[in-house]
């Protein structure tokens, strides 16, 4: 199984936040596809985990990583619609018990250039560099944090009015810097207007957590209702109203959980209506095609007789598509042992077979995926070192190890311009070449001389100026 280290990336190492799955709170903006810029020329940035959603449709995260222990100070982020990022704090364990901290959330649109340095209290601080933008605004929760420190304030986490005390003192701090112009009229009226949503989801969450009834005058927000969509507040509060106190919980081994999205979706398309329930259902389909693909089909069918929105239901008809795809090529592979499928002829050959017909050539295999975030980044400079190579016997290959056809040919349609020598690897998670290799993170490079000899079973990344020289030694 693929494990992350430093840059590399890995499915099974992604951090799932708990806001996933309300990533579809409101109508997006779509802008002409730029980059997000993060940067830092901070020393004392030694290792931030960032995970990033580029698209409302997107539920599992990108993984990014930035600091002097990973050798990244600066990555880059394609996108065509506004970009939320979640940072959180070292997990630390204490007396056998995971500690969490900080936990922050920001959204940035492609485009702004963001300078990431650490503040007080090793927490970092976000800045947009390119554009005017408030300081206070973006990082809202790093000043809630440091004004808790400074008055020795903690939570308690068996009183909720501890826990009301704490939403209390945020709003304080917001009050404090609207008093002194450090927030602009429209963000403190837009915080203030989305307080009753949150000390209504704290208080369910709170009596849910302790396994008591939620007071019914915690419960007077109305449900469904479309007029109060205009509040960034209302979908997350809608979620925890039908987790905590809709749905019961599920039993499943030693402990109970949440109500999984099966039951979430059924009772939003009987009890629900009009475009909340439209959001929400979608958002759930979205979920409901990650994990538990079996009941997709099914969600669809339903969705599709109350559904607002053709587009959504095109792009769901889109992802069955794609799975659909996704499972022939399975089914086609199942035989084969440790083969490579060409993306421009579909034939199969084994690595060996591959490195036989280059031999002469000095061989560049790129070991990539259309989920790894570092492996998209290396992509233009791998381009660019073939157009320097141009005219030498040199090839560079590319080798997925995508599980999933479709994001394989996705991501290679938009990523790789040459298709000539672009593979993915059969069942990735049982071949020997994963082993043989030590194929554990990636990217991962591969350099093999004219005689098809592995010389460098790590080689440097395309962004490294040394590889270069390292290829024209072997010319």
């Amino acid at each position: 199984m693929l494990q992350s280290n430093q840059t590399h990336c890995t499915p099974t190492h992604i951090i799932k936040a708990g806001f996933i799955f309300l990533l579809i709170f409101s109508i997006t903006p779509v802008f002409a596809q730029q980059k997000l810029v993060l940067l830092t020329s901070d020393k004392k940035v030694e290792s931030l985990w960032l995970n990033v959603w580029t698209s409302e449709t997107q539920v599992e995260t990108q993984l990014y990583r930035l600091g002097t222990a990973h050798k990244t100070l600066k990555t880059e982020i394609t996108a065509t619609e506004p970009v939320r990022i979640s940072v959180h704090a070292p997990i630390q364990i204490t007396n056998g018990k995971f500690m969490t901290g900080w936990s922050f959330v920001y959204r940035f649109i492609p485009g702004d250039t963001v300078q990431i340095s650490m503040g007080e209290a090793n927490m970092p601080l976000f800045v947009v560099k390119n554009k005017a933008r408030s300081l206070h605004e973006d990082n809202m929760e790093y000043f809630k944090i440091l004004s808790e420190k400074q008055r020795g304030w903690s939570v308690d986490f068996a009183s909720v009015t501890s826990h009301r005390e704490g939403l209390a003192a945020y709003y304080r701090v917001m009050d404090s810097l609207h008093q002194k112009q450090l927030v602009s009229d429209s963000f403190f009226t837009a915080t203030l207007n989305d307080r009753p949503f949150k000390e209504s989801a704290l208080t369910i969450n709170f009596y849910r957590s302790q396994r008591k009834t939620v007071p019914a005058d915690s419960l007077t927000i109305p449900l469904f209702e479309d007029s109060l969509l205009v509040y960034n507040g209302y979908l997350p509060y809608m979620t925890t109203y039908i987790k905590g106190v809709a749905l019961p919980e599920e039993k499943k081994g030693p402990g109970r959980t949440m109500p999984s999205d099966l039951p979430f979706f059924n009772y939003c398309l009987v009890q629900g209506k009009g475009i909340t329930r439209d959001k929400l259902l979608f958002a759930t389909l979205l979920r409901i095609y990650e994990y538990e693909k079996k009941s997709f089909d099914t969600c669809l069918a339903k969705y599709s007789t109350v559904c607002m929105d053709k587009t959504k239901l095109d792009f769901l008809a889109a992802l069955k598509s794609n799975a659909a795809r996704d499972k022939e090529f399975l089914m086609s592979t199942k035989t084969l042992k440790d083969k490579l499928v060409s993306e421009k002829t579909g034939e199969s050959l084994s690595f060996k077979n591959l490195l036989d017909k280059h031999k002469g050539k000095v061989v560049y295999i790129d070991f990539w995926a259309s989920w790894c975030s570092p492996c998209i980044a290396e992509m233009k400079f791998c381009e660019q070192l073939g157009k320097d190579m141009e005219g030498q016997p040199f090839v560079i290959i590319s080798v997925s190890l995508d599980k999933a056809f479709s994001a394989w040919k996705a991501a290679s349609a938009k990523y790789i311009h040459d298709n000539n020598n672009s593979y993915i690897l059969a069942n990735p998670e049982t071949a020997a070449l994963i082993k043989q290799y030590n194929l554990s993170s990636i990217p991962r490079y591969l350099l093999i001389n004219k005689e098809g000899k592995v010389v460098d079973k790590d080689a440097k990344r395309p962004s490294d100026r040394q590889l270069a020289e390292d290829i024209r030694k072997l010319l």
